[in-house]
């Protein structure tokens, strides 16, 4: 089983519990240690994305901002960035603060993709966290290559997958 986690998600597959022959895939994503929250590692190095963050009146965050598209998904076609723009929702903030219940990578090999053009989650903090990681894969895109590079990430999980 592979399981990729891009962005917020990889805390939320750092806890999973997995069967022998896994892999997990940190597709420029959160790869919390024991203790560690999505919070606590932005303050490390905050990317820019954190200009357009913004919180509602239920203290839940969101982005909000002209500068979204060029920060989240600047390389993605313009109507798919419209559609991911449309699709944002608001996220408890407690889930930003929560930390993982158990790191799954300790046990289950990893991939790491860094995102060389990324400005949503800063660079150097994706090297940090890579290190966590038995392969690292480095991609020439920004924070969305789902969006842009669709095949990059086909081809990577596919790999992982036979």
């Amino acid at each position: 089983m592979v399981v990729c986690g891009w962005s917020y998600s990889g805390m939320v597959i750092t806890g999973l519990e997995l069967p022998p022959g896994s892999h997990l895939v940190y597709l420029c994503a959160f790869m919390p240690d024991e203790g560690e929250s999505a919070t606590l590692l932005n303050l490390r190095h905050p990317g820019d994305v954190m200009t357009v963050v913004q919180a509602d009146d239920a203290g839940d965050t969101f982005l909000a901002g002209d500068e979204i598209d060029e920060l989240v998904w600047a390389d993605a076609p313009p109507d798919l960035a419209g559609a991911a723009r449309a699709s944002l929702r608001s996220q408890a903030l407690q889930t930003m603060l929560d930390t993982p219940a158990r790191v799954a990578w300790r046990d289950t090999p990893s991939t790491y993709v860094i995102t060389r053009q990324d400005r949503t989650m800063d660079t150097e903090l994706q090297r940090e966290m890579a290190r966590r990681a038995k392969h690292v894969v480095e991609w020439d895109t920004s924070h969305s290559p789902v969006l842009s590079r669709p095949d990059l990430v086909v081809d990577l999980l596919d790999s992982l997958a036979s």
